[in-house]
Order: structure tokens, then sequence, then C-alpha cells
């Protein structure tokens, strides 16, 4: 009896460690399973986040050119009310004139409207707009002040500054310029070239 009672002890131990066994088993796979991500996981998640973050950089930099050609067009269009102030006051745009430039010697030229110590200065704009276009040191906006042989004092102004946006006025214009002028032109073109000078009126073009 005692021998049997041994039997049934041992037999219920093995049972035990057996269900045991199987537990740890299942659990050492539960582990595996779950232990961490496959390389095509990691790749596929990887894929995933730089397509997400290429689409919301478009977006950013599309919004950021968008505000920085508004900043373009706004500040071109005070100078057109500046200029009107100016003409009203002096009945001419200045005693100089200033034949097209891409400088910031020429949009800041003497006795002009585009003088910073004028009375009524366009000056401000432009640098503003200019800062807009293009944050580097390089000068990129283009000045003409003019007048025809006949006239003592300019009759005319024009300004230039590039769109960041390129192919405006035309699919293959490359780079385009918003350009305001005293005809009161105000518009995207495909030329800088603004005229100017001792005998020639400004304008865009």
């Amino acid at each position: 009896m005692y021998k049997n009672k041994l039997l049934k002890n041992k037999g219920f131990t093995q049972s035990v460690k057996s269900r045991d066994a199987r537990s740890a088993s299942v659990l050492r796979t539960s582990r595996l399973s779950t232990a961490g991500f496959t390389m095509l996981e990691v790749l596929v998640v990887v894929f995933i986040i730089t397509i997400l973050v290429s689409v919301v950089m478009a977006s950013v930099n599309s919004v950021r050119t968008k505000s920085d050609e508004t900043t373009i067009k706004s500040n071109l269009a005070f100078i057109r009310s500046g200029a009107i102030k100016y003409f009203n006051r002096y009945n001419h745009y200045g005693t100089a004139t200033v034949a097209s430039a891409t400088t910031s010697v020429a949009c800041s030229t003497a006795s002009t409207i585009l003088d910073t110590t004028a009375a009524v200065s366009v000056n401000s704009y432009i640098v503003e707009a200019e800062n807009a276009s293009d944050s580097s040191s390089t000068w990129v906006a283009t000045c003409a002040i003019g007048k025809l042989s006949t006239e003592t004092n300019a009759t005319s102004y024009a300004v230039a500054v590039p769109l960041k946006t390129q192919n405006v006025v035309s699919g293959t214009s490359g780079t385009d310029y918003w350009c305001v002028d005293s005809a009161g032109n105000a518009g995207a073109y495909d030329s800088n070239s603004l005229g100017g000078g001792s005998t020639t009126v400004a304008k865009c073009s």
C-alpha cells in the first residue's frame, strides 16, 4: 500500500513537471514572438515616416513661399501709394534719374523717391520686398527712375523684385518678377529690364 502510494505521488509529481514544462515552453514561445520587430517591419515603418515627413515639409515650404510672395506684392503696393504722395508734393519723382539696375545703390538713388532720406521715401518697402525674395546678402531688387530728354525732373519709376515661384508668366519663363511702375502697372513680368535714365521712361516690361 505504501509502495502504491509512492507510485501515485511520483506520477503526480511527473504530471506536474510535465505541465510546468509545457507552460514554460509556451511562455518562451510567446516571449520570442513579442521580443521585437522584424527587419522588414522596421523598414516599413521608416519608409512610412519618411513619406510623411516629405509631405509635411513640402506643405510647409509651399506655405512659406506663398507668405513671402504676399510680402513682396504688398510692399510693392506700398511703393505705389508712397510714390503718389511724393508726386503730389513735388510734381515729379526726383531731380535725378537712374537707369535700370539690380543694385542697392540704384534702389536708394539720392534726390528721388528711392532716397532713404527723402521726405516721402519708398526705399524701406523695397528692402522688405527684397528680403522676402532673397534673405541672403545678394541684392535682387531692380529699380529705375526715368524721364524724357525734354523733361527736367524724373516723371517715371519702376521697381521689380523676383518672385519665389518660377514660370508664373508662362510655362517656360523661368525667373519672374513682380513689378510696379508709375503708369499704374502691377503684376508678374518675365523681365526686370525697366528702362529709365535721363532719356528713357521707366516702366515694367
